[in-house]
């Protein structure tokens, strides 16, 4: 199972568009996962394999500069001050 811990966990854990984001997330306690975590990693895997083509990432994307971060503020500000290249959405 996973638990997201605040608001703006799905926002912090995907909107960088890295592992690295998503690591970064789980190490700043913005998500837990609980029970089997190689499961939780399968069911990844499922989900990315369902965004073959750009309009799926384009959707997703925007939906996700749309949650509120942790502390209210939208993702938004956050996405802009990230350089272009750390993003691979």
């Amino acid at each position: 199972m996973l638990t997201l811990n605040h608001a703006g966990a799905l926002g912090r854990m995907f909107l960088p568009g890295t592992e690295v984001g998503l690591a970064e997330a789980y190490l700043h306690d913005d998500f837990d996962i609980e029970g089997d975590i190689e499961a939780a990693f399968e069911v990844g895997d499922f989900l990315l394999s369902r965004l073959d083509d750009w309009k799926k990432k384009l959707q997703l994307g925007g939906l996700l500069i749309t949650l509120p971060e942790h502390d209210g503020r939208s993702v938004m500000r956050r996405a802009a001050r990230q350089p272009a290249a750390t993003r691979s959405w």
